[in-house]
């Protein structure tokens, strides 16, 4: 009975051995797996705040362009009413001469 006792104890020794040997795997794996998925999560970042970059410099891009239209209008319309200014003046202030004046 004794050797039959043994050889028991011996194989639960070793079923002991290959449950943590799996264990041990499984805490590998379970490690590796978070590493990966925070490298993943990082590189997700990584990607999402190069294309946030690239949209805001499109953005800013089309916002500075719109920019210099708008002030490029502008400074033709300022310089267009100095002109038609310049060239009726002379008439503008008569005419207002006269009303003021003459009624």
């Amino acid at each position: 009975m004794e050797p039959l006792i043994k050889e028991i104890i011996a194989m639960d020794l070793n079923a002991q051995k290959e449950v943590a040997k799996w264990s041990e795997k499984r805490a590998d794996i379970k490690k590796q797996a978070e590493a990966k998925k925070a490298s993943m999560e990082e590189a997700a970042k990584q990607e999402a705040e190069k294309r946030l970059r690239e949209v805001r410099r499109r953005y800013e891009a089309e916002a500075d362009a719109a920019k210099e239209k708008t002030l490029s209008e502008y400074e033709k319309a300022v310089s267009k009413l100095r002109s038609q200014f310049q060239e009726h003046k002379e008439a503008w202030l008569n005419e207002l001469y006269e009303r003021c004046i003459h009624g």
